[in-house]
């Protein structure tokens, strides 16, 4: 599982992060992402859909107030 801290990062650069690193998975590898922006869950099927080639596995919010997403490269 790839793990990628996009916290203080501006929605644009999120994206570009979590791009990067998703082209470079295999299909069924999954990718976590660490946000502190508590839209996250809202966000989530965004960057999904701009992306593309990725599900949603889960959203949860951690007891320190961040947000982890999980997503698959399909």
């Amino acid at each position: 599982m790839e793990v990628v801290d996009v916290r203080g990062l501006n929605p644009a650069e999120r994206q570009e992060k979590v791009r990067s690193t998703a082209i470079k998975l295999k299909s069924g590898e999954v990718i976590e992402i660490i946000s502190d922006d508590p839209r996250m869950p809202q966000l989530a099927p965004k960057i999904v859909k701009a992306l593309g080639g990725l599900e949603i596995i889960k959203v949860e919010e951690g007891k320190e107030g961040l947000f982890h997403t999980y997503l698959r490269k399909v």
